[in-house]
């Protein structure tokens, strides 16, 4: 008997499949063709069954990919709202910047105009000083 363990299960396997093939010739040719027309007909009930399968698998797959259209068009559209929300958002505020600009603009010109009328009454106030500077010299010189 062999002595490691890798050897004596090759030893084992091919006792087995000697005493197999011992059963197999003994067996009569009737028993033989039951048996081949068994494996035959499980061996074609394999392939029928993988095809189900693939069949089956194919069909959740194309289910899916429809669902996930679907829901690619909803997002798709939900953007598109998003997106001309948004552009209508920006037209709005491209409208009130430029009124805005042209508000601060008014006021700029205002301010300018504010600033042109305090000078000319700081100028109108030290004329009036003055000719009340002159009126005062004229009483005491009277």
């Amino acid at each position: 008997m062999p002595r490691c363990r890798k050897q004596r299960s090759q030893a084992q396997a091919a006792h087995l499949d000697r005493a197999r093939e011992l059963r197999w010739l003994r067996l009569d040719s009737n028993k033989k063709n039951n048996i081949i027309s068994f494996y035959n007909a499980l061996s074609q009930a394999g392939v029928q069954t993988r095809r189900a399968a693939h069949s089956h698998a194919i069909k959740d797959l194309e289910v899916k990919l429809s669902k996930a259209n679907c829901n690619f068009d909803l997002a798709r559209k939900a953007l598109t709202q998003r997106n001309s929300c948004i552009r209508r958002q920006n037209a709005e505020l491209a409208s009130k910047k430029a009124l805005l600009a042209a508000r601060s603009a008014e006021a700029m010109e205002m301010k300018s105009t504010l600033q042109a009328l305090e000078r000319s009454a700081s100028a109108a106030v030290e004329d009036l000083y003055d000719a009340h500077l002159r009126v005062q010299r004229l009483h005491v010189l009277l």
